[in-house]
């Protein structure tokens, strides 16, 4: 089968995160039926790709650095979020975690870069 252009960006920000050393692992989701019984994986709206960098910042002016989920949803130049990714998404920004969409590993790595991740 041939890959999405979605799939060849998502790879890429997969190899991309890899490389920095930052721990993320792809999430997959959906439902397959198997005889007469309907199974479902994953929670309906999850992003692609949970990675876990550690990013810089001051805490009451005292340089430090901690680690933070990051829920990275990729999506192709004219893709667009469906309404459970964008309810994902909120349930995501309410808990304080961090949440993105990527067109590119571009999107990504500018991301790293206002967030001063290390590497």
């Amino acid at each position: 089968t041939a890959m999405t252009p979605e799939g060849f960006i998502l790879d890429a920000i997969l190899d991309y995160l890899a490389a920095e050393r930052v721990v993320a692992w792809r999430m997959n989701t959906g439902a397959f039926k198997v005889d007469n019984r309907f199974i479902r994986f994953g929670v309906p709206g999850f992003a692609d790709i949970l990675a876990i960098p550690t990013v810089s910042g001051n805490f009451k002016g005292i340089p430090c650095s901690w680690t933070t989920p990051l829920f990275i949803e990729v999506k192709a130049a004219n893709g667009r979020q469906n309404a459970e990714q964008k309810s994902f998404e909120i349930q995501v920004n309410d808990a304080g975690a961090e949440y993105l969409l990527a067109r590119s590993v571009e999107d990504v790595q500018a991301w790293m870069r206002k967030n001063g991740v290390r590497k």
